[in-house]
């Protein structure tokens, strides 16, 4: 059935005629001109190009960038030989004990010149330093400091207390290295 043979049968329905005349066959002009020049079309036409980008960058996410990734790391970071990786870990290893022992020959020259300093060996490991000048350095500035709070904590007891120097002119001098025990005793008990 064709739109004549339709229409020849609707001569009575005159509304129906005028309709069925109004109406476009579908052609790619129609379809273009309506996508281009209506609003609801332009729309569309939107949504559907978004839609699409964004399945596009999708699957460019999904199966192309991470292949492409892992070239260019391959390509940047080549994969080691059996023997690349033995003397990169031999490498590892003698950087590691040589750094043990250097850190075991700082300590003992730390030692060495805390017992002939008079400091304290006790947490002498907290003032290990990257070489032996900085070491020594912060040795000595801790050596400072207890001398000065030493100095500080006498100081503060003399002013507490006072000195008291006894006058010997006319009492007998006592001697305690040529003392026996007993006068040691005795002496300390007579004060």
């Amino acid at each position: 059935m064709n739109l004549e043979t339709i229409t020849n049968e609707l001569k009575d329905h005159p509304e129906m005629v005028t309709f069925l005349n109004e109406l476009k066959t579908v052609s790619i002009e129609n379809v273009k001109d309506f996508l281009e020049n209506d609003t609801d079309g332009k729309q569309w036409l939107a949504s559907q190009n978004d839609s699409a980008v964004t399945k596009g960058i999708e699957t460019f996410k999904d199966k192309t960038m991470p292949s492409l990734i892992e070239d260019k790391v391959k390509e940047m970071y080549p994969d080691e030989t059996e023997q690349e990786k033995k003397m990169r870990l031999l490498q590892e290893s003698f950087d590691s004990l040589e750094k043990r022992n250097k850190s075991e020959t700082l300590l003992n020259k730390a030692l060495e010149y805390a017992k002939k300093n008079k400091i304290s060996v006790r947490d002498i490991k907290q003032y290990i330093g990257e070489d032996e000048e900085s070491t020594f350095k912060t040795l000595d500035a801790e050596k400072d400091f207890l001398t000065l709070k030493i100095t500080e904590g006498v100081n503060a007891k003399f002013k507490d207390g006072g000195r008291i120097i006894e006058d010997h002119e006319d009492k007998d001098v006592f001697d305690a290295n040529k003392a026996t025990m007993q006068e040691y005793f005795a002496h300390r008990n007579k004060k």
